[in-house]
């Protein structure tokens, strides 16, 4: 079993794939009661090594055997014991390792989801109307701003190309403008799409295209791999009813800039397109109420939001740092993997598994880090505080007499 549960995800890779890491969880629980087995029914042979120790006429000596005594006589009990002090030691390193690929994997995300932009601003089109843009390169904090890249925007409705749901999903549609957006990265492409940018001109040449996340239809946990490039949906105009059949030429990278509002959405899901495909679907509902902004060199992001907003408050603009955006959503999720390490661990072996093969970790490209002096530590505290509690007693014991402990009271 042990050797199954180790060997089996790396000769077949696609045994366990599952968006879900319960699978890693049971196969990890798994693995720790198959290693206590094979421990608890060679404990005689594992300890050959130290029999010397064990046989020495010294009350160290003694206090060794007492302590083994036990263990060796009493198995089943030892092994209970092992797997539960096994299991809490295993969700330890769990919890170490994934806080580790996140850290590792956060500057990739920022990159994929920045490309380069540094604000999403979010206004009012019926109060800013078409203006804002031009006096953003214009205005007091132009300075700040290398680039402006409008987008239109309207409401759908699409049906999910996964197929996990019957009914519509509601959509933010997005329509990017020709050759302004190249260096936003996929995924996944379109076969016969070459490279990033060729995804970006077939969405501007041809209406049929558009491109979605990879969380486009989920509802919580791991996004999972639910549909592909030239899979097909549904998009809609709920105002008038009109609907289109749409290809998907792209699955992005990281897709958090085009979703509306701060950070995205759990039932909002943006559908990337072109331009003249977004005016021709939704006719005068398609409205530039959203743009991305890249900043001078020497700007920071965070002080040019504030500025933008009390400069634009009659637009009721709304400028979300990207980066900073991206980083507090990372920094919640560490943050609650340290919640929980203090409060009891998946071996590294394990982790490492469901790592190369859970789409629990897609777009996570920082590389798989061994948190070594977390887990050193962990264990390290551990073994003293299970030593600390075992000597006293075995030295005590030890310390006896045998003839004070073989005495019977008549």
């Amino acid at each position: 079993m042990l050797a199954w549960t180790l060997l089996a995800p790396v000769v077949r890779p696609r045994v366990f794939e599952t968006p879900s890491m319960s699978v890693y969880v049971v196969q990890g629980a798994l693995a720790a009661f198959s290693a206590v087995v094979l421990v608890s029914d060679n404990q005689k042979t594992l300890l050959r090594p130290v029999r010397r120790f064990l046989q020495r006429p010294t009350e160290g000596g003694l206090a060794a055997r007492l302590a083994v005594a036990y263990p060796l006589a009493k198995r089943f009990r030892t092994g209970a014991t092992l797997v539960m002090y096994t299991l809490i030691v295993f969700v330890l390193v769990l919890l170490t390792e994934i806080s580790g690929i996140l850290r590792a994997g956060v500057d990739g995300v920022v990159a994929d989801a920045t490309a380069g932009y540094s604000l999403r601003l979010d206004y009012n089109p019926e109060v800013a109307g078409d203006r804002l843009v031009p006096d953003l390169r214009g205005g007091p904090s132009a300075a700040g701003i290398s680039a402006v890249t409008p987008l239109l925007n309207a409401t759908g409705r699409a049906t999910d190309p996964g197929g996990r749901s019957p009914r519509p999903l509601d959509t933010a549609v997005v329509g990017v403008p020709d050759g302004a957006i190249t260096g936003i990265t996929f995924r996944e492409r379109l076969p016969g799409l070459a490279d990033d940018p060729a995804v970006w001109r077939a969405l501007a040449s041809d209406s049929r295209y558009v491109v979605l996340d990879g969380f486009f239809g989920s509802t919580g946990g791991p996004a999972g791999d639910y549909y592909d490039p030239g899979d097909t949906l549904t998009l809609t105009d709920p105002r008038t009813g009109r609907s289109e059949q749409k290809v998907i030429a792209g699955v992005l990278s990281n897709g958090m800039v085009f979703y509306p509002g701060t950070g995205a959405s759990s039932t909002t899901y943006p559908v990337v397109m072109g331009e003249r495909a977004t005016r021709e679907l939704f006719g005068t509902q398609a409205q530039n109420a959203s743009a991305l902004v890249r900043t001078s060199p020497g700007t920071a992001p965070d002080a040019l939001a504030t500025r933008l907003q009390g400069e634009r408050l009659s637009s009721s603009l709304v400028a979300t740092p990207i980066e900073s955006d991206v980083r507090r959503q990372f920094d919640s999720s560490t943050a609650f993997f340290r919640l929980m390490q203090g409060f009891l661990v998946l071996g590294v072996l394990t982790t490492w598994l469901m790592y190369s093969n859970s789409a629990a970790f897609e777009g996570l490209e920082g590389g798989f880090p061994v948190e070594w002096a977390g887990i050193c530590g962990l264990a390290a505290a551990t073994f003293v505080a299970s030593l600390l509690a075992t000597v006293g007693p075995a030295r005590r014991a030890a310390a006896i007499r045998p003839a004070l402990a073989v005495r019977v009271t008549e």
